[in-house]
């Protein structure tokens, strides 16, 4: 998931013009292994009544693009969300407090998006560790 984070700014803009290309890009990194329910573990579906959702074929429940990822209770629109992410990633050295201020959002929500980015780094850093030592 982190390799959106890398792409430039100006690249940005172009890849995800609008909330829905997110939620597009969402859908295609969370099933990229194929769907698992996550109530009843069946791997067939169609599609659901939300944009990228998904209805299990057996147990009917659907789940949205977001659900079970790090963007499941995020109410922000999810352009923004990328953006913020994007700009953290590119300045990681930025303080909540100046997020606040050039995104024009409360500074918790600021701060929430700055530890789930630093804590992806985080982990793309162990899996790549991990990989090496194998």
């Amino acid at each position: 998931m982190i390799h959106f984070l890398s792409i430039s700014e100006a690249r940005f803009e172009e890849i995800f013009p609008d909330d829905n290309s997110c939620l597009q890009w969402l859908s295609e990194m969370k099933w990229r292994d194929g769907f698992i329910c996550q109530f009843c573990g069946h791997r067939h579906y169609c599609a659901g009544k939300y944009p990228f959702s998904r209805r299990c074929t057996k147990c009917k429940k659907e789940e949205s693009a977001k659900a079970n990822t790090i963007f499941n209770s995020c109410k922000k629109p999810l352009q923004n969300v990328f953006k913020m992410m994007n700009y953290i990633y590119h300045h990681p050295n930025v303080s909540s407090r100046e997020l606040c201020e050039h995104f024009s959002v409360r500074q918790m929500t600021c701060w929430k998006i700055k530890k789930n980015v630093e804590l992806l780094i985080r982990e793309t850093d162990n899996l790549l560790i991990n990989k090496k030592q194998l």
